[in-house]
C-alpha cells in the first residue's frame, strides 16, 4: 500500500482463485479515507505492455500521481527485475 497524496495505491500482492490456488496478481486498487468511510475502488491498468502480476515488490510514490514499481515475485521460481512508471490517474 502507497500513499499517493489524498490517496493510497495497492499494486499487485497475491490474490486465491475460485479453485483454491494462490497466486500473484496486477490487481490495482484505489483507497481514499474520509472522516466519515474508507473506500476501496478497483481500478484499471491501461498501460501496454502492462506489468506482470507480482507480490513481494517495491512500490514508491514519485510525485505527480506516479508509482515506481520494481521487482517482486511472479512465482516461487520466478523473480523479476524489472521497473515501471504508473500514471495512477
Amino acid at each position: 500500500l502507497t500513499h499517493c497524496g489524498d490517496h493510497y495505491v495497492l499494486f499487485g500482492g497475491t490474490k486465491q482463485d475460485a479453485s483454491g490456488k494462490v497466486g500473484p496478481t496486477d490487481e490495482i486498487y484505489e483507497l481514499r479515507i474520509s472522516p466519515q468511510a474508507c473506500n476501496w475502488q478497483k481500478k484499471n491498468i491501461s498501460a501496454d505492455p502492462a506489468p506482470l502480476p507480482r507480490s513481494q515488490h517495491v512500490a514508491v510514490h514519485l510525485g505527480e500521481n506516479k508509482l515506481f514499481i520494481f521487482g517482486g515475485h511472479y512465482s516461487p521460481q520466478v523473480r523479476l527485475n524489472d521497473t515501471w512508471i504508473l500514471d495512477t490517474r
